[in-house]
């Protein structure tokens, strides 16, 4: 079995990226034609690697690239998990007060 997450992500100053969230049900629908473009190729690209992947481990799996791997534990038997995000605290900058919109 597998499960298909969604992150997002902004981009800040320096085009530093940020994760806002991770999604366990991303929506897997287009809203433009550049999404659309990438949930087909999203999703042709999982059933390579799930699917193809499983007999082959040389099968092609399109965009997705293996970036850490390690040794599969004991199947855990439990629902839920134990996700940890850390980061930094983001400190807004101090506006002036006499540039403030009316």
């Amino acid at each position: 079995s597998f499960e298909l997450y969604g992150a997002d992500f902004l981009l800040g100053i320096d085009y530093v990226p940020i994760l806002l969230e991770i999604n366990m049900g991303p929506a897997m629908h287009s809203s433009t034609k550049v999404t659309g473009d990438i949930c087909k190729r999203a999703l042709e690209d999982v059933i390579k690697v799930v699917l193809d992947r499983k007999h082959n481990y040389r099968a092609d799996t399109g965009k997705f690239e293996v970036l850490y791997r390690q040794e599969m534990g004991p199947k855990q038997h439990h629902v839920g998990l134990d996700l940890m995000v850390s980061g930094s605290k983001i400190i807004p900058e101090k506006r002036n007060p006499l540039l403030r919109k009316p």
